[in-house]
């Protein structure tokens, strides 16, 4: 009887964890030296950001807003998709690592300077910016996500491409459960390990919500340390 409680308590945790798409505002002890250190979560980043926006007196307009509008209407249609709908593994898979590339996109598009033609041209297929993958690795060259953000990115990007190429993928594969376990930010932005009995499906949707809640913020604080064209040297012409 206490086993049977205890099993459904456990389904209950695995249950209410699943059903988180993000949680704004956290710490947790430093598991080193016993303090309590802030963590990166949406919250916190948006938080920064503000203070920042104000002392840099931003104010967002023409491409720059209309790209703000996009991501936002994409953020709820992306919602009730992935956590809401019925989806199949495969489409969950595959919507989880391809809206993450957008958030990606979206963060890099921030910083980059406003040239559309140029800056766009990046982005193309075989172009240097055509994939998630390097997207990733110029994102945080560039300082703009952290490496455990980067090493998840690649994480998510390995399981869609397992789904995308492999007919018979599912999240009781073993490699696919292994790469699921890997992924390490959720657990911060949570203050929690997966509760017992928590699938790798449950995981990897914890974990995809995580790391857009934290590419949310990115890009606000992307928008604000934000290259510009140089175009100095005309004046000598």
């Amino acid at each position: 009887m206490n086993l049977e409680i205890s099993l459904l308590n456990n389904n209950k945790k695995a249950a209410i964890y699943a059903c988180f798409p993000c949680r704004r505002t956290a710490s947790r002890p430093n598991r080193t030296h016993g303090s309590t250190a802030a963590s990166l979560t949406l919250g916190d980043i948006n938080e920064k950001y503000m203070e920042k926006e104000k002392s840099n007196h931003v104010i967002i307009s023409g491409k720059v807003l209309e790209r703000h509008f996009d991501f936002n209407n994409a953020l709820f249609a992306f919602h009730e998709l992935f956590n809401l709908d019925k989806k199949d593994e495969r489409s969950i898979a595959i919507l989880g690592g391809t809206f993450l590339e957008m958030a990606l996109e979206h963060t890099l598009k921030a910083f980059l300077p406003e040239n559309e033609k140029e800056v766009d041209r990046l982005f193309e297929y075989n172009q240097p910016l055509g994939n998630f993958s390097s997207k990733i690795s110029l994102a945080f060259c560039l300082g703009l996500i952290d490496k455990m953000i980067k090493e998840d990115l690649n994480t998510v990007r390995k399981i869609r491409n397992k789904f995308a190429h492999d007919l018979y993928a599912d999240f009781d594969d073993n490699q696919i459960k292994a790469w699921c376990n890997n992924l390490r930010f959720h657990k911060i932005s949570m203050m929690m390990d997966p509760p017992e009995g928590s699938s790798e499906l449950d995981i990897f949707r914890v974990g995809v919500n995580q790391l857009i809640s934290n590419l949310h913020g990115s890009i606000g604080i992307s928008r604000i340390e934000k290259r510009h064209v140089k175009d100095d040297l005309g004046q000598f012409e």
